[in-house]
């Protein structure tokens, strides 16, 4: 596995990571500052998402894994 095959897996392991918190803080917790964190952690999913994208797209056009 190529360095760049490596980063897109970790980017989407690090989203899951994330948007699996916010759920779980949203869904199975009613204090305020783990769901403040939970939104928190929700933003941070949604860009790390747009950025795996954004690198899949630019950055591995004409590349293999």
């Amino acid at each position: 596995m190529s360095l760049k095959g490596f980063h897109v897996l970790f980017i989407t392991l690090a989203t899951l990571c994330l948007v699996g918190f916010a759920v779980w803080a949203f869904m199975f917790n009613t204090d305020l500052g783990v769901r403040v964190t939970g939104v928190f952690s929700g933003m941070l999913g949604v860009a790390l998402s747009v950025y795996g994208t954004w690198f899949y797209q630019n950055k591995l056009k004409d590349s293999t894994f």
